[in-house]
């Protein structure tokens, strides 16, 4: 994570006087560090675990993994609410026109050559 913030430096000093694209730049790489946060907590729990104890790799992958799904249930509305203005079942139905190629549905332009 510190990584992620070094690599920045040198972008903010060629950036200049350009307050606007520099708070920006920090914006971003502020996002990327909390972003990836969780996963290094985990993976240093996980690790700590493993070292404490003699535990089974596979009960302490699948309780991870139960975890990590039950959490990202329960953040899908909030994510939902911040991504779209849609309700989730109309983000649905348009993902699915999308997908499926029918006319006027956002994208379906792009989805036939994915096929």
């Amino acid at each position: 994570m510190v990584g992620s913030l070094i690599c920045t430096w040198p972008q903010l000093s060629s950036v200049g006087d350009a307050a606007g694209a520099s708070a920006a730049l920090i914006s971003s790489a502020a996002k990327y560090v909390l972003s990836v946060g969780c996963f290094c907590v985990a993976s240093v729990l996980k690790d700590r675990a493993f070292r404490a104890e003699e535990l089974d790799v596979f009960v302490v992958n699948t309780f991870g993994s139960l975890s990590q799904f039950i959490v990202t249930l329960l953040l899908l509305p909030i994510t939902f609410a911040l991504a779209t203005s849609q309700t989730p079942l109309d983000y649905m139905r348009s993902a699915l026109a999308a997908l499926m190629g029918w006319s006027g549905a956002p994208g379906a332009h792009v989805m036939p050559f994915l096929r």
